[in-house]
């Protein structure tokens, strides 16, 4: 309970009590907070007048965090209470429960003056004041799933920005092992191209070879049995590099070459 600043200039005594109904305001975010202020005594006192209720005194009362009872509101209309009817009906006010006392002022008579009249009209004056509080709880709740949707949504929003960034450096990466592949067997391809043509290359030569060196052994051979008076010992040797081929000398007292030696030459040449 508190004394609103428009009424701080009052005397002590003719400054009502009032109480606050809160409730958030969001939007992207935490935006402040809506605060409904109510004078107590002229909730009881409009509310019996609205009624159209008169010869009672209420008293509102609630329970502090420490657990002793506090007077909220009073209200004591034409006088002080006569004799001892009474009742009571508590209230729950955002999680506070409040206790409303209603007492007559005079002898009440007939079944649309009794305590009970006032104590419904009290109770559903409290209720338009939870649903408004309610209201205001509610309109707080849409703010904040609102917020909560938009967050989402940015969030779903970059994660997806994430994922294409990622799939998309996944297809470069792919693109660029794909191009890395294609280089390699394009670089194998003219290596076996290059092998075979290093193949053919060595079967042509060896080819175009036979003849000469088949024709060169066999000249060898003959001129080794022709001529073996004319050759020292070391040519009757093989050829220290292996093969069918014989290398010779010419005695140095040979004055003329034998034919064979000659068509050698020739074909040497």
């Amino acid at each position: 309970m508190h004394v609103l600043p428009a009424d701080r200039g009052l005397p002590a005594a003719g400054r009502p009590a009032a109480f606050d109904l809160v409730a958030p305001v969001y939007g992207t975010g935490f935006r402040g907070w809506i605060v409904v202020a109510v004078r107590a005594p002229e909730l009881l006192r409009e509310s019996l007048r609205t009624a159209d209720v008169t010869g009672v005194t209420a008293v509102v009362t609630g329970t502090a965090t420490d657990g002793r009872s506090h007077e909220i509101a009073r209200w004591t209309g034409d006088g002080g209470p006569v004799g001892s009817l009474r009742d009571t009906v508590d209230v729950e006010v955002a999680g506070t429960v409040w206790h409303v006392l209603v007492r007559p002022t005079a002898a009440l008579a007939g079944t649309g003056r009794t305590v009970a009249a006032p104590l419904t009209m009290l109770g559903a004056v409290v209720v338009s004041l939870l649903a408004a509080a309610g209201l205001l709880a509610a309109e707080a709740g849409r703010n904040r799933a609102a917020a909560r949707a938009r967050r989402e949504a940015a969030d779903a929003r970059t994660a997806e920005g994430r994922e294409r960034a990622a799939n998309d450096r996944a297809r470069a990466a792919n693109d660029e092992a794909r191009a890395a592949r294609d280089q390699l067997l394009a670089a194998e391809d003219a290596v076996r191209e290059r092998e075979a043509e290093l193949s053919g290359f060595a079967t042509a030569a060896g080819e175009r070879l036979h003849a000469p060196l088949h024709t060169i052994a066999s000249v060898t051979e003959m001129l080794v049995e022709d001529a073996a008076a004319q050759l020292d010992q070391a040519s009757r040797e093989p050829n220290p590099g292996g093969g069918s081929i014989f290398w010779f000398t010419v005695a140095a007292a040979t004055t003329a070459p034998a034919p064979e030696t000659e068509l050698f030459a020739a074909d040497l040449a």
